[in-house]
């Protein structure tokens, strides 16, 4: 059903069907392919009444054979609508005419991306930071500096390192979860359902926590680079013992990289559609570009894998000794024990959580312009958490779960919103996207909390209100 809405929506938006299924559209387009026809009985019978070239006539005949062939692929483009479909749906006749039409339509329109897209196809683009910095990194340096001199390097970059995968698996996988979480539950429980804190038992709690109290466009950051080096670390090891991944395995590593690939995509390409600091989020691309054009020269000492490079970069530029809790969220705390497939299941609920915390804050007229472009991932979560009434428009979501916040930093409120108001609401507490308490045992083994152990000074708390602000 939120398939179908999204191509109607397409439809008014950037075709003609509001036009042509009104009356008077339809007379016009039947009116057009009748003089058509008439046209060209005219011009056989009267052919021979003057010298014609033979050439002319040949001509003449290719332009009456493709305009009735344009003007049946356009009826038939009409008729296979659902607007159509819908309106006919009572004439048992007329409506298999219409499957008819539409599955000429789409014989005709098999190669057509855009239609594809908005149907049927599961497609999410892909946008990796490191691999796209190693690659400009090893072209001349004449060759970049001409891109960014000429203003073509967005277009550039987006033409050649953004990547498109159709996997309706996965599509599909991550759209179930979703799903899972608007099943009609309680909502008293304040967080999106199933939730509880043992969901993030094979994830470093603390180092997740203080990545998320951070901005988002930071954090996305920051879980996009771990969650490749946590990738590039499990398909390493299982080089080097020679043995290939197990099939469910290889699935879940898929379903992380496409969902981080996917967010940072959306944050290089298309930043006003993520609670971002537009500026901020851009300025993370170049300074990693910088690091490794700094960092992966000639001089044969510096890293020459991605494993090295991500781990050479986390180590050096996002941990820092001062902060006890700055680290990959992905290393379990003391010597609990590792499950692969139990981490990587939480990776992949990690980056669905975010996903629909995003898809909450970006307004319906963004999601309704990228419509035009073949549309997002992004785009059908929202249409399906705002169906379960889940998001700013109707029931405000929040980050992180507030608790006891000691250093006094902003909380996410719930705010009644437009939703509220015409269906007579009464005002709700706001969802979270992540409740991350843990035991007050583990706080004073590790020597306290975390968002405790933050250096805030105030320039980072203008910067935290200005984020808050914005979104």
């Amino acid at each position: 059903m939120v398939g179908m809405e999204l191509g109607m929506m397409f439809d008014l938006l950037y075709t003609k069907a509001n036009v042509l299924q009104r009356r008077t559209g339809v007379l016009f387009r039947c009116a057009s392919q009748a003089l058509m026809v008439v046209a060209l009985v005219l011009f056989m019978i009267r052919r021979d009444e003057g010298a014609n070239n033979k050439v002319n006539v040949v001509i003449t005949y290719t332009l009456f054979s493709g305009a009735i062939f344009m003007e049946t692929c356009c009826v038939a483009a009409a008729m296979a609508s659902p607007w159509t479909r819908a309106h006919l749906k009572k004439s048992r006749c007329l409506h298999g005419i219409c499957n008819f039409a539409k599955s000429f339509f789409e014989a005709v329109q098999c190669n057509n991306k855009r239609y594809r897209t908005l149907s049927s196809a599961a497609t999410i683009r892909q946008f990796n930071l490191m691999d796209y910095c190693i690659s400009m990194k090893s072209k001349p340096r004449v060759f970049s500096e001409a891109l960014s001199t000429i203003g073509l390097d967005k277009q550039w970059r987006n033409s050649w390192y953004v990547h498109h995968i159709d996997d309706a698996g996965i599509y599909w996988s991550i759209i179930s979860r979703v799903f899972e979480y608007l099943a009609p539950s309680d909502h008293s429980f304040e967080t999106l359902n199933p939730h509880h804190p043992a969901v993030f038992s094979h994830l470093h709690v603390r180092r997740l926590k203080y990545i998320l109290s951070r901005p988002f466009e930071d954090a996305l950051y920051t879980l996009h680079l771990y969650t490749d080096l946590h990738l590039s670390r499990r398909l390493d090891t299982y080089c080097t013992a020679g043995v290939s991944p197990p099939p469910e395995i290889m699935r879940l590593m898929k379903e992380c990289e496409t969902l981080s690939n996917y967010m940072m995509y959306l944050m290089v390409v298309h930043p006003s559609m993520l609670p971002v600091i537009t500026y901020y989020a851009a300025d993370l691309e170049p300074l990693l570009m910088k690091w490794v054009t700094r960092n992966h020269g000639d001089g044969g000492a510096a890293p020459a894998t991605k494993l090295a490079m991500l781990e050479h970069y986390t180590r050096s530029e996002i941990e820092h000794q001062s902060v006890p809790d700055s680290g990959s969220p992905f290393e379990l705390e003391h010597n609990a024990e590792f499950h692969l497939q139990q981490s990587l299941t939480q990776i992949k609920e990690m980056w669905v959580r975010l996903l629909m915390y995003a898809a909450s804050k970006c307004g319906g007229e963004l999601h309704a312009r990228q419509l035009g472009e073949g549309g997002e991932l992004i785009t059908f979560v929202w249409l399906l958490m705002l169906h379960h009434g889940v998001g700013d428009m109707a029931m405000k979501v929040g980050l992180l779960r507030p608790n006891e916040d000691a250093q006094g930093w902003p909380l996410l409120s719930y705010i009644p919103s437009l939703f509220d108001a015409q269906h007579g609401s009464v005002a709700r507490s706001p969802q979270y996207a992540f409740n991350l308490r843990y035991e007050e045992e583990d706080e004073s083994s590790e020597g306290g909390s975390g968002m405790a152990s933050l250096p805030i000074g105030p320039d980072s708390m203008e910067l935290y209100r200005h984020f808050s602000y914005n979104i």
